[in-house]
């Protein structure tokens, strides 16, 4: 990876420049300011013990589902703040001691997702529609949700710890303190990844532009008209989302590699689901509970085939 994005910068050092001043404009435009406020308000959950709550709450389902409870609270946040939200949450969790390392990997494969507002702004933008940009977001979610039962499953016996609370306003200040080197890492992999992309130029290989860079995979699927390539993108999230998350998680050692599966098995069910939907219209009314039934026969599917191989 990183022999490719030298190579890109030095041969196209223009294009890469060009992307560079795109990317800084576009993440201060429409990224940060969409982001920080939930990365600020997730980190002031944790420390003041609201997500310990929450994580109460959803302990019995996600018990059952042999899920770590905590893993409810970091899910909802990564997809209210988007990308890397639910990564940030994870491990900042982790870090208050609420569970272990493994259990860290665990959540992160699954919470780390593209945010609502971005999807029915941004994605709605290049769309010429909402409703596509809540399609791609409702897709994103269940494929990710259903990720998150095949790659995170524990034992089930997960158990809440009780950690120090803070006051919420002591909270929300020791969380945006916190949250500085989120802004650090989302300002420079758009920097970085927006060069790479633009540098891959001149519209000869738009899908790897878009595998390198989020926003360019969404800009290539809506000039195409391709709802389902949007989903795929806004799922996989790109190389410059893994950077982000891999500069978050390299603070506490946890690693990424089932988050990197998991985001693949995510793409391509997200593409799937908004590919039924999309060449279906009659079913437009009912696209949660076409989209629920996707799932269950992929969950089916998949533990049919994990039995055969057993």
């Amino acid at each position: 990876m990183f022999v490719l994005v030298m190579i890109m910068l030095l041969l196209f050092p223009s294009e890469a420049q060009e992307g560079a001043r795109e990317g800084l404009m576009f993440a201060l435009e429409n990224v940060i300011a969409a982001i920080l406020p939930f990365a600020f308000l997730s980190g002031a959950m944790i420390f003041s013990g609201t997500a310990e709550k929450l994580g109460n709450i959803f302990a019995p389902l996600f018990k059952k589902l042999k899920m770590n409870p905590y893993g409810a609270t970091a899910f909802v946040a990564g997809l209210l703040g988007g990308y890397p939200t639910g990564c940030n949450m994870a491990c900042q969790m982790y870090s208050e001691g609420l569970f272990d390392k493994e259990e860290c990997e665990k959540i992160v494969s699954y919470t780390n997702n593209g945010g609502l507002i971005f999807a029915l702004n941004i994605c709605g933008e290049m769309f010429g529609s909402k409703r596509a940009g809540a399609l791609i977001f409702i897709s994103s979610a269940i494929s990710a949700f259903v990720a998150g039962l095949i790659f995170a499953k524990g034992n089930g016996e997960e158990r809440l710890i009780h950690t120090k609370k803070l006051p919420f306003m002591a909270a929300m200040g020791k969380s945006i303190a916190a949250s500085g080197s989120v802004l650090v890492n989302i300002l420079s992999s758009f920097i970085v990844f927006y060069a790479v992309a633009n540098a891959l130029s001149l519209y000869r290989i738009p899908f790897l532009q878009g595998v390198f860079e989020m926003t360019k995979g969404l800009g290539f699927a809506g000039e195409v008209c391709s709802i389902p390539l949007g989903a795929f993108f806004f799922s996989l999230g790109g190389a410059g989302i893994f950077a982000q998350s891999a500069a978050i998680c390299s603070g506490y050692d946890v690693g990424l590699k089932r988050y990197a599966l998991c985001k693949i098995f995510q793409a391509t069910l997200s593409f799937v689901i908004t590919y039924m939907v999309v060449n279906r219209p009659f079913l437009g009314k009912d696209v949660i509970l076409f989209s629920v039934l996707c799932v269950i026969a992929v969950v089916c599917a998949f533990k049919v085939i994990r039995r055969l191989c057993v």
